[in-house]
């Protein structure tokens, strides 16, 4: 995989399906028409619900956390976004809500 300072922009994020009916039903199939041989264990996990039980969310979150930690993943997206500085009382934005008067009059019209 190359050194942490050779990659760019990785991110390895995990979770597991959301079978709501629907959904489960497109999803067991195509998943039966390219591998039918894991359409019973997905059926069995997810038999009369859409998610998968807390403990077995777990266990692939701990596998994949390992597998992060063996690769040395880490986030190393270039963009970071950053939630804006918190701005002091007086220093609020505010925002001009008032209709231009050929706008309101129009949307009076309107209504009426």
């Amino acid at each position: 995989m190359g050194s942490r300072q050779e990659r760019t922009d990785v991110l390895l994020w995990t979770n597991v399906l959301y079978l709501r009916p629907g959904t489960r039903e497109h999803f067991l199939e195509n998943l039966g028409r390219d591998w039918p041989e894991l359409v019973p264990r997905y059926e069995r996990q997810y038999a009369g619900r859409a998610f998968l039980p807390k403990s077995q969310v777990e266990t692939v979150r701990r596998e994949v956390a390992d597998l992060r930690h063996r690769f040395d993943i880490a986030d190393q997206c270039q963009v970071r976004l950053m939630p804006a500085p918190a701005s002091e009382p007086d220093q609020h934005l505010q925002l001009d809500l008032e209709m231009p008067a050929k706008r309101r009059q129009s949307a009076v019209t309107r209504v009426a």
